[in-house]
């Protein structure tokens, strides 16, 4: 009898602890992510008296790794920084996202060359190290006020003690610590500051959006300059602001001013837009309409 069994006896099924060990915490970590998809670390956290000393860290280190590819495949669409965008040699953009307890950014550039040898271009490459806490605060939804949050902390509905990712000299990133109020980021020492500054930007931002009648597209935008500081009137954050002229340094560069059809080409989005809305008032309001077409509908409306 002890002989059939023996050669009855599969081999391929003898795993060693540890192959026991990845496969039980492979099955529990793709069952977290099914059934606690936004809060997955904490009920690990939570179930780590059910747990063994050896599985637990095993669990959160396949969260780790399938929440950042995740992650990564995310901001791949939508990279808010500068990039690597060769079209002879390189114009690769690479991204890795990690989960871990400190917060990190950064990103480097590579030369590289043609096939044939002729032509040079550039890679990218950006490591970003996200906190767990700040994946179950947003989810994929990392990208806030066009800066990628590496962590963050509820204060309060919507306001997070926080550090996030602005673009830096080149294509180097930093890592800045400050607090997001209800999407407005900006660096103070309280939360009261904070929230004074976002109230500001806020009360900026809706008396922006008050020139939106005068429509986009009934301003010839090529006579339409736009400055950083239009940015910030519009209620668009100074992180933000920043980060976006450095990501577009190849364009705006050196420059104090850009004309507003040249910075929607860059980015079409609410930000962008309410900039460009805040410069055709300032342009209006300082009553320089020489060389304007305006139609009479737009007149009327900026009256």
């Amino acid at each position: 009898m002890a002989d059939n069994r023996r050669d009855a006896w599969d081999k391929s099924l003898s795993w060693t602890h540890d192959e026991r060990a990845q496969r039980r915490a492979r099955e529990i970590a793709a069952k977290l992510l099914r059934t606690r998809p936004r809060q997955p670390f904490s009920k690990v956290a939570s179930s780590c008296r059910f747990l063994t000393a050896d599985i637990a860290p095993r669990v959160v280190g396949w969260l780790s790794c399938w929440i950042g590819e995740q992650l990564a495949e995310t901001l791949t669409e939508g990279w808010p920084y500068r990039r690597a965008t060769s079209s002879w040699a390189g114009g690769e953009h690479n991204i890795e996202v990690t989960l871990g307890p400190e917060p990190e950014a950064a990103c480097e550039s590579t030369r590289v060359w043609s096939s044939n040898g002729k032509w040079s271009g550039t890679n990218s490459d950006a490591t970003l190290c996200i906190t767990p806490r700040c994946y179950e605060a947003l989810g994929n939804g990392v990208v806030v006020g066009g800066l990628v949050t590496l962590d963050c902390e509820e204060v309060a509905p919507r306001e997070y003690r926080a550090t996030w990712a602005e673009q830096a000299k080149g294509f180097q990133l930093k890592a800045v610590a400050g607090w997001i109020i209800r999407g407005y980021h900006v660096v103070a020492p309280s939360l009261e500051m904070a929230q004074r500054k976002a109230d500001k930007a806020r009360r900026d931002r809706l008396a922006t959006l008050q020139v939106d009648k005068l429509k986009l597209g009934q301003v010839d935008l090529q006579h339409i300059y736009v400055t950083r500081a239009d940015s910030l009137r519009a209620g668009n954050c100074s992180a933000g602001t920043s980060s976006f002229i450095n990501a577009h340094s190849d364009v705006l560069g050196g420059k104090t001013r850009i004309r507003a059809d040249e910075l929607l080409r860059l980015a079409d989005d609410v930000y962008t837009r309410a900039t460009v809305l805040r410069a055709v008032a300032r342009t209006l309001a300082e009553g320089r309409l020489d060389g304007y077409r305006l139609t009479e509908e737009a007149r009327e409306a900026s009256s």
